[in-house]
């Protein structure tokens, strides 16, 4: 079975939805994982946890550059 971030967003949108009632634990990562992200394109992430609950979050692989005319 292939990995499930979250809900994924509307057609159109890059993004996804992580919930502590479906997937109290696991990770997030661009769609583009390990590739380069496309030029102007915007990815969204929504944490949802429940009243009083903390969010933890451990980068691991964490790369911002501008590379220039490529």
């Amino acid at each position: 079975e292939p990995y499930r971030m979250g809900t994924a967003a509307p057609f159109g949108l890059c993004g996804w939805t992580v919930s502590a009632d479906t997937r109290p634990k696991g990770e997030i990562m661009s769609p583009y994982y390990p590739a380069v992200y496309p030029d102007n394109e915007d990815c969204f992430y929504t944490l949802s946890g429940r009243p009083g609950q903390r969010i933890k979050l451990e980068f691991t692989d964490f790369d911002m550059y501008y590379g220039g005319d490529q």
